[in-house]
């Protein structure tokens, strides 16, 4: 999906949807997320088009799963529950943000590590489906007396992403069981009337080589075929979209491949294939927009300083992840001064961009970071006491504010 489908400049003008950028930011003080829905709506739609052209057209069931972790605005989450889209989700508050927008229980699978007895607590309350990622967790659910059929995420040996942070499976890493204990787990769950219906995997975030994906597909094929009563395979996320341009991950070619693979492997067994995706889904539908603050010259560098940071974008100092940037009625000037772009905290690693290419920038211009859809507001903080940014929703002819600022109420006793 081009860029172009999230935005449109004619001149130096861009537009969300129906909207000027321009009357927005007049409107709304920086900085703010925005997202286009029909972004979303579309991106969903033709996801599931794919998956109905090569498995359920050809006897294998699906599930979309979106993993609310991506990003849990309540305009986004309610959109894809109409949709048809059920919910991954890596906490009991994200579980329950998407009952809370409609969601059914049996359309969520919770897939975490660490979970104490009292997010269990609430698995079993609310009925939820859950991926155990421990020994512990599956004790505790035995002694919660958990009643439906479990699956297991397990560390196949290996694991990818688009950085090592993001890399979710391999010899080094806290999550999943390890496949010399999936054996025991399965037969101990069995004996404790807890039986496994599913085996489960995520090896990391941001991949875009479907080989990856296609070899954690036929390890976890192996391993239905030996477990009868394991009926769904689900494959986690990880499908990823480029940062620099406008290349997605290649499901096509993905399903084409594992189609041919999930038939030679099963035979006559019916299998349902569950996936998780977040980024693919979210990341093309968000821009953040931040106002230039500063202008100052380090040396031979160029220094701009803009009214957000790492607290609302974590994305660059935490992954060193390149985002485009655009600057506002300046889209066409030519881009001749390099600089680096920092946030308004009291920290030298509150950066968003560095040696990134631009026309000449003066105080106010508005700043535009492109693609930040996914992981963005999801993973801000209140550091510095800054609150957190607005969110702004646009669909077809629709605008709204979707979330206020947010900054926890301060007692001070002095």
């Amino acid at each position: 999906m081009s860029v172009l489908d999230m935005i449109r400049i004619f001149g130096d003008k861009i537009f969300v949807g129906e909207f000027d950028l321009e009357k927005i930011v007049e409107n709304y003080d920086t900085p703010f997320y925005i997202y286009d829905l029909e972004v979303v709506e579309r991106r969903f739609i033709e996801l599931t088009e794919m998956l109905r052209n090569y498995y359920e057209n050809n006897g294998i069931s699906f599930k979309i799963l979106y993993a609310l972790k991506a990003n849990s605005n309540p305009d986004i989450v309610s959109l894809l529950r109409i949709l048809g889209s059920g919910f991954d989700a890596a906490s009991p508050w994200e579980a329950e943000t998407a009952i809370g927008l409609g969601a059914r229980s049996d359309d969520i699978y919770i897939t975490a590590p660490g979970l104490s007895k009292k997010d269990l607590m609430y698995v079993v309350d609310k009925n939820i489906n859950i991926n155990i990622d421990s020994m512990t967790q599956l004790n505790r659910l035995i002694e919660l007396e958990y009643k439906k059929t479990i699956g297991v995420r397990i560390n196949p040996g290996f694991g990818a992403g688009f950085h090592r942070y993001a890399t979710t499976g391999g010899e080094y890493v806290k999550f999943g069981i390890n496949l010399n204990e999936l054996d025991e787990i399965i037969r101990y769950a069995y004996r404790k009337d807890v039986p496994v219906s599913r085996i489960h995997s995520h090896i990391g975030s941001g991949i875009m080589d479907p080989d990856i994906h296609l070899r954690v597909l036929e390890r976890l094929l192996n391993i239905s075929i030996k477990y009868e009563d394991i009926n769904e395979i689900d494959l986690g996320g990880g499908f990823g979209v480029s940062y620099d341009d406008d290349r997605d991950y290649p499901f096509e070619d993905f399903l084409k491949e594992s189609l041919g693979l999930i038939k030679r492997s099963l035979g006559d067994k019916e299998i349902r294939i569950l996936l998780e995706p977040g980024r693919y889904i979210v990341a093309r539908s968000g821009l953040l927009v931040a106002r230039v603050t500063d202008v100052k010259k380090a040396g031979d560098k160029t220094i701009i300083l803009i009214d957000t940071g790492f607290n609302h974008f974590m994305r660059p100092v935490l992954y060193g992840a390149r985002h485009r940037v655009l600057v506002l009625r300046k889209i066409n000037w030519e881009r001749k001064i390099r600089v680096d772009i920092y946030g308004n905290l009291c920290e030298s690693t509150d950066f968003l961009g560095l040696n990134i290419d631009l026309p000449k920038i003066d105080v106010d211009d508005i700043i535009i970071f492109m693609d930040t859809g996914a992981y963005g507001y999801s993973m801000a903080s209140t550091y510095n006491l800054r609150p957190l940014p607005l969110e702004i929703i646009v669909y077809k002819d629709k605008i709204k504010l979707s979330r206020e600022r947010f900054l926890p109420k301060i007692k001070i006793n002095i």
